[in-house]
């Protein structure tokens, strides 16, 4: 909306001009393809991950080696046709646009985003007092697994953060006075590759194990926040508790087991 970038550019105009973002028969990559994850771009991560070391396979991945990675890529589909989540679209993204911003992904994400909200316990990289509070993230058969942090190179990092930071996200993009109400409906209308419920929006993500779900009724004006640090059902537990009839003055109280 400010105009700083437009959706449809190619990427190849934010990067380095060391940097040869593919093409397929002349068609470029847009903004607009990484946004909604259907770059065609489908790296081997091979180089990228050090297989001696488990708890941190991204140890080293700097940028030059994210450039490299891009730039040795070679598409099979024209962008815009296939979806692909989880693969290296946002990276590209949070990396082009921090260059056109001038400043590391990190502080242009808490600068724009977080730090208007209010949200001091969501970061790429944490503090050492953040780190302690980490849940630990366990796979479908409840044990532990190591965080595969990507810090060396933030574009590729998840964001960690806690219930009341996602609540208080909620709550802004929530109120129907809010500035951010019909931004998050322009995003969903022109980027989101999974269609909305009706009178519904949410979002959500994750890494293998630990992520969330975040959803808002518009008519009952009701949210829901769901966080597990294993492999569960978060975004069907969501839409349950938004539908359901439950009334916050009768809600159960905590069991202990």
């Amino acid at each position: 909306e400010r105009g700083e970038m437009q959706p449809d550019d190619p990427v190849q105009k934010y990067l380095p001009a060391s940097v040869k973002m593919p093409t397929y028969h002349g068609k470029q990559i847009t903004l607009r393809h990484l946004a909604k994850e259907t770059s065609g771009l489908r790296p081997s991560l091979g180089d990228a991950i050090n297989p001696e070391r488990a708890e941190a396979p991204f140890a080293g991945f700097t940028a030059e080696k994210f450039y490299a990675l891009v730039s040795n890529c070679r598409l099979t589909v024209a962008p815009g046709t296939t979806h692909l989540h989880g693969g290296i679209d946002r990276a590209v993204l949070n990396q082009v646009v921090a260059l056109k911003a001038g400043m590391d992904f990190e502080s242009l994400l808490t600068a724009r985003i977080l730090r208007p909200l209010g949200m001091n316990d969501t970061r790429l990289t944490l503090t050492p007092a953040l780190a302690s509070r980490y849940a630990p993230e366990h796979s479908r058969l409840g044990l532990a697994m190591p965080w595969m942090s990507g810090a060396d190179f933030p574009p590729l990092e998840g964001v960690c953060s806690t219930p009341n930071d996602l609540l208080k996200m909620l709550s802004a993009f929530g109120s129907t006075s809010s500035q951010l109400r019909p931004r998050w409906e322009n995003m969903v209308s022109n980027f989101a590759w999974a269609p909305q419920r009706t009178g519904m929006f949410h979002t959500g993500g994750g890494w293998f194990g630990n992520g969330c779900f975040v959803g808002f009724d518009k008519a009952r004006h009701r949210g829901v926040v769901v966080m597990a640090n294993a492999y569960e059902p978060r975004r069907q537990l969501g839409i349950l508790l938004l539908e359901s009839e439950w009334q916050s003055d009768r809600r159960p109280k905590p069991a202990k087991l």
